[in-house]
């Protein structure tokens, strides 16, 4: 009696580059705790700052290596989106997440409800003073209290980043 191996369903691939570390801890909370079960393999890599430009290079330069079926580069807004960095994301497919305004904390001020400050410093000082500390914002814990796990799973978001990022930690990118 000859038994068939088990076919493996084929994964849908997901690179997502991010500038920095709290973009980092940000995604890899969403992935633990929207990403199982999803018929998705989702990889977070770190571009280590410097906008939008190393964010899509670095997303470039992990498409040489691996072959995905999605790929996103999240950065923030102050950073402007210069040519090469168009000519890159359409020459390999890589779409924008752009946390605005100013930066991943004043992204993260507006979502929460809180008056966003005029500029990026500003915004970051007032994200570490109301809500996660420098230090609690580079682990994925810390975000727990803001997107509470049962919020998360709910679905959809009325700010157009955070939907986009739940529906890429879902797997509910369409064809």
């Amino acid at each position: 009696m000859s038994s068939r191996p088990r076919q493996r369903e084929k994964l849908t691939t997901i690179l997502v580059v991010v500038e920095g570390d709290t973009e980092r801890a940000l995604c890899l909370y969403l992935k633990r705790m929207l990403s199982r079960g999803v018929g998705a393999k989702i990889t977070v890599e770190c571009a280590n700052g410097g906008g939008a430009l190393q964010a899509i290079r670095s997303a470039e330069h992990y498409l040489r290596y691996a072959d995905y079926d999605h790929c996103f580069a999240m950065f923030d807004e102050d950073t402007p989106i210069c040519e090469e960095c168009k000519r890159l994301s359409e020459e390999n497919g890589i779409r924008y997440l752009v946390s605005t305004p100013h930066c991943i904390e004043g992204w993260l001020l507006k979502v929460l409800g809180q008056p966003v400050p005029g500029n990026s410093k500003s915004c970051k000082r007032k994200f570490h003073s109301c809500v996660l500390s420098e230090r609690e914002k580079l682990n994925q814990e810390g975000y727990q209290n803001i997107f509470p796990p049962e919020d998360l799973k709910k679905g959809l978001c009325p700010d157009p980043l955070m939907d986009q990022l739940i529906r890429i930690f879902q797997n509910q990118l369409g064809a």
